[in-house]
């Protein structure tokens, strides 16, 4: 099985370590890819060159707005271009919300892991983010399924089991 595991910033990385191991546990002939840090690639991902980590923090300047675009841009190309089995986005929703729309659109199958703060919010506030990961794959609505997995609350895991 070939899995991309997407992260944006530091906290994202160890959770990717951890769901890395995991995954090598119970697969180890499991290919993992990544883009993310130190702490995946410790954890056995190989991560993709030339594409580091997306996270930025503080006051940023116009050469750090192109560089994340030029990041967002390679992120797409490898969601595109490799056919992977399963693409897990690690929290991060800002960001991870757009790639899950692409990959789904790829033909891709998502996990979206560590859902964000909203998903705890009242069961209205759920209608959008359930459409971006419900719609926009190729071929039929039940063959490019995205599952979203929260460490965090049981809030999730209702709207999950609900579908």
């Amino acid at each position: 099985m070939k899995i991309l595991i997407v992260t944006g910033e530091a906290s994202g990385d160890l959770h990717g370590a951890h769901l890395a191991k995991a995954i090598m546990m119970l697969d180890p002939t499991a290919q993992l890819v990544g883009i993310g840090g130190s702490g995946m690639r410790a954890a056995g991902v190989s991560l993709v060159p030339g594409v580091p980590q997306l996270d930025v923090m503080g006051l940023i300047g116009l050469s750090a707005i192109r560089a994340m675009i030029q990041r967002v841009r390679a992120i797409r190309r490898v969601l595109k271009a490799e056919a992977w089995d399963l693409v897990v986005l690690i929290d991060n929703p800002g960001l991870n919300f757009h790639f899950a729309r692409v990959a789904k659109a790829a033909g891709r199958r998502v996990l979206y892991y560590i859902a964000p703060q909203v998903w705890a919010w009242r069961p209205g506030r759920m209608k959008w983010p359930w459409r971006i990961f419900r719609g926009g794959g190729k071929g039929d609505a039940g063959s490019h399924r995205t599952t979203v997995c929260s460490l965090t609350n049981s809030r999730a895991a209702f709207m999950i089991a609900r579908d």
